[in-house]
């Protein structure tokens, strides 16, 4: 950059390039190793101003704008944040925020809390599904309950028939 400023017209393609790889990798670094998800694709949007980006980091850009838009829905809008984050989840488990938190652990707490909000609106046969869904990514006792008592409510044991009596006809042949 200071070379740049210093003499805009000097070997401007040889500068673009160093530019160019430079934003592209250090955007990269941000995302996969960082966690510093929007710093990552600020990098990678000025980078595309000097040429388009690659397969590669027009995937990770995606992968980590689909992440921060699951951001927006997380605990408020469960149904949301579990579409978001399973995209995430299954191209990049890994994949973290400046939190800590991975793609792979919010969707499956998404997944509980889904479960949660149809539970206390008695959709029991979706809560079911979606601890199951959670269940078939990491165990938990508590979630184990929770399935369990949704599968309850979702598919009640019927009740046993009680024998009647019953007459006893004599048919005339």
């Amino acid at each position: 950059l200071n070379l740049r400023k210093a003499d805009p017209a000097f070997h401007v393609v040889e500068v673009d390039s160093l530019l160019y790889r430079s934003l592209r990798y250090r955007g990269l670094k941000k995302i996969r190793e960082e966690a510093n998800l929007e710093g990552g694709m600020y990098d990678l949007s000025l980078a595309e101003g000097f040429g388009p980006l690659d397969a590669e980091a027009e995937n990770w850009r995606n992968l980590a704008r689909i992440y921060v838009i699951g951001l927006g829905f997380w605990e408020v809008y469960p149904e949301q944040a579990v579409y978001y984050f399973g995209q995430v989840a299954a191209a990049a488990p890994g994949l973290r925020d400046g939190t800590g938190w991975s793609a792979s652990g919010r969707y499956w707490a998404s997944l509980v809390h889904y479960g949660d909000f149809l539970a206390s609106r008695g959709d029991w046969c979706s809560a079911q599904e979606q601890y199951e869904a959670a269940l078939s990514r990491s165990y938990d006792g508590a979630v184990q309950e929770k399935a369990e008592e949704a599968g309850i409510q979702c598919s009640p044991p019927t009740e046993i028939p009680k024998p009647t009596a019953t007459s006893t006809q004599v048919i005339p042949t």
